[in-house]
């Protein structure tokens, strides 16, 4: 025989179960709450030695971190772009690359698309891949016009454009850069690439638009027990393959090679 629940009773019964929903919830944004706490904690466990500059420490408290971390916290685009900056600084280009396009490709938010896009443009730099570098250069600018990281992308564009060896763009971008940011100093842009690869100097000896002329000299020169090697580039729209001797760590040491060529009767030339 079944026992008939009176109104008082129902009532009661639904007072309970709201209760027990309402501190349900309460527990769970708790939780929530804590464990953001908790993970913003620990994001300052990595901010500390990144910018002591204890790189290796970032990497192996972030990856940790990054195992453990959830997809729904706000702060893990945080985690990853410190990471990111960290790789880089270390010279993980391949893993610095991974999680650059990681936050541009995956992540809603935009908060650091444009940090992101400079990073990946410093790995192509870096890896001398020099068009994928202007190419994610320019995306910042053509992207957001009024960016505030355009002096920046400016140098770093006049850089590209002097590796390539294109005088011509790398003037045009520094003086648009002197124009519209007239206190911004050198100095200060070029300490800003996020890893500024070690400069070597280099001697030129030839240019040829024939590569076997290139090939030839090139031979000639290691004969003579010079380190040559070509570099193709174009300049002026045509294609060039330079003949040059060296990779090396100061301008005396390349002056002291450009003296003995010359003695050899090679013209020569040195680049940075």
């Amino acid at each position: 025989m079944s026992r008939k629940v009176t109104k008082p009773q129902s009532h009661k019964i639904f007072f309970v179960l709201n209760f027990i929903f309402l501190m349900s919830l309460c527990l769970c944004v708790l939780v929530s709450s804590n464990f953001s706490d908790a993970f913003a904690l620990s994001l300052e466990r990595i901010q500390s030695p990144f910018v002591k500059g204890d790189y290796k420490a970032v990497i192996k408290e972030g990856e940790k971190l990054m195992r453990d971390a959830r997809e729904r916290e706000s702060n893990l685009e945080d985690l990853y772009y410190i990471l990111g900056l960290s790789y880089l600084k270390e010279g993980n280009l391949l893993r610095a690359w991974d999680i650059f396009e990681i936050i541009l490709n995956e992540f809603n938010s935009n908060k650091y698309t444009e940090e992101a896009r400079l990073g990946l443009g410093d790995v192509y730099f870096l890896r001398r891949d020099y068009k994928k570098a202007e190419e994610n250069y320019k995306k910042i600018i053509e992207d957001n016009p009024q960016t505030e990281m355009k002096a920046v992308v400016l140098y770093r564009l006049s850089q590209v454009a002097l590796k390539e060896q294109e005088t011509e763009k790398t003037d045009t971008y520094l003086e648009t850069l002197r124009n519209e940011f007239p206190l911004e100093a050198k100095g200060k842009l070029a300490k800003d690439l996020l890893i500024s690869p070690p400069i070597t100097y280099t001697v030129q000896v030839g240019a040829f638009t024939q590569s076997e002329n290139a090939q030839r000299l090139a031979q000639k020169l290691k004969e003579k027990n010079y380190p040559a090697y070509l570099e193709a580039g174009k300049s002026g729209g045509k294609l060039y393959y330079r003949v040059k001797v060296g990779k090396y760590q100061s301008k005396y040491e390349a002056e002291v090679v450009q003296k003995k060529l010359l003695k050899e009767g090679y013209p020569t030339k040195i680049y940075p």
